[in-house]
């Protein structure tokens, strides 16, 4: 086990709260105590973590089976019975801690590249969806359509200050079009695009399930409202072409590629974006997802993938998205950041690349339930600190857990579910 002085963490992963960082400095904080972290092949490092205060309710740590995985020195965790027709061996938590017991020492892992001081930092939250008829709207115009009621103060100033902030933009927004022959769908009016524009949000994700709701006429008009409000898009667009496209920053000599695909429907609506049709990015067969995310990681210092995949309600990731991951990383990506669930997933390392499956819901409905805020502090050799920033929604809000009790339960929460990784 590495001993870890007060300033420096050598893994990767963090806390708002709990700071865990890839070879770097974790910032100065009160009130430290220690936990442990295990990541890439069980290895244990004590890393420090922070609390702060508020008051909030509780919610419970599910207990279920997850899949086995059979990658070499790794364990992954599965999740409920897939919907699909894989059929996957599974085993339970108990089985598969007993066979992590036997640590390793971990690999040498890339160190952030703090002599040049160049760093940027990039925020991610999970699913939006502002739809007119419910949802978080009608508590939006209820309270004056005064977002700090809607959303906390703090998660506003994070937005904020993150040199790009990115989220996954599930609904159309359009005067126009019909509502496709699916159960539930979602649209909000153009002028619904002023909330955006006051989250600070710089790029959203398409590749989802809901874009393409009210069809071709929203869709299009969606496209052209983002690009008229200066908010980039990545995972659809009017042909394969701009939905396959990789879009790029550039901040502090740091050049920062995102991409965005999808493999949610089981009973597949949403169309595919052909050389001839508009639709967004899917990744059902990943052959091309690979071949763009194999060359924009040539073409960039740090390449991020916003998937939306995994079965919706469960908290447990499945083995094809553990393969998917692993392939990506095979391919040059630096990091996997997820979503489709409506619940907060589990994290794993693989490697030294962080893969989040699912951010969860962040203001999305009223039901009461954990988000997850990520943001990434990249450089310019690859590395990266990975900051989580626990939330919960609620009551058509989206709130940042802030008490260390709140923030206990919630780390609990997560390691319960992620592989190979612990907090506490």
């Amino acid at each position: 086990m590495k001993k870890i002085s007060k300033k420096m963490v050598p893994i990767c992963a963090a806390l708002l709260g709990i700071q865990i960082v890839l070879g770097g400095c974790a910032k100065n904080s009160t009130d430290i105590q220690t936990a442990k972290v295990n990541a890439g092949q069980a290895a244990e490092t004590e890393v420090k973590t922070t609390a702060e205060e508020t008051t909030s309710g509780e919610i419970t740590t599910a207990e279920e089976t997850s899949e086995a995985v059979e990658a070499a020195a790794k364990e992954n965790m599965g999740e409920k019975e897939p919907e699909t027709e894989e059929n996957e061996e599974t085993k339970s938590k108990t089985e598969k801690e007993s066979e992590t017991e036997e640590s390793t020492e971990p690999k040498s892992e890339p160190e952030p590249d703090t002599e040049s001081g160049s760093s940027a930092t990039v925020l991610f939250a999970g699913d939006i969806c502002l739809e007119e008829d419910g949802f978080v709207l009608d508590h939006y115009d209820e309270v004056g359509q005064n977002l700090e009621a809607c959303m906390s103060p703090y998660l506003l100033s994070r937005m904020h200050e993150a040199d790009i902030f990115m989220l996954n933009h599930e609904y159309t927004i359009s005067g126009r079009g019909s509502k496709l022959n699916k159960y539930y769908t979602f649209r909000a009016n153009p002028s619904r695009m002023e909330i955006l524009k006051q989250m600070g949000v710089d790029i959203v994700s398409l590749a989802n399930n809901h874009i393409y709701d009210y069809g071709y006429d929203a869709f299009v008009d969606t496209l052209a409202l983002l690009d008229e409000n200066g908010i980039r898009h990545v995972g659809g667009g009017m042909d394969s072409e701009q939905a396959e496209k990789v879009e790029y920053y550039e901040i502090n000599g740091i050049k920062i590629g995102f991409v965005a695909a999808s493999r949610a429907e089981k009973n597949i609506i949403t169309p595919q974006a052909t050389d001839t049709q508009p639709g967004v990015f899917w990744m059902y067969d990943d052959t091309r997802l690979k071949e763009v995310v194999r060359e924009a990681s040539s073409q960039c210092d740090f390449l991020i993938a916003y998937l939306h995949w995994g079965t919706e309600d469960s908290e447990y990731f499945r083995q094809y998205q553990h393969n998917i991951a692993e392939e990506l990383v095979e391919c040059g990506v630096s990091a996997i950041i997820g979503g489709h669930p409506h619940v907060v997933q589990g994290m794993e390392f693989i490697g030294d690349v962080p893969i989040l499956y699912s951010l969860g819901d962040f203001w999305f409905n009223g039901e009461d339930k954990y988000s997850v805020m990520v943001q990434l502090t990249v450089y310019k050799n690859r590395a990266c600190n990975v900051e989580i920033i626990p939330c919960r929604q609620q009551n058509y809000t989206i709130q940042y857990l802030e008490t260390p009790e709140e923030q206990e339960k919630f780390f609990r929460y997560l390691t319960n579910l992620s592989s190979g990784v612990s907090f506490g």
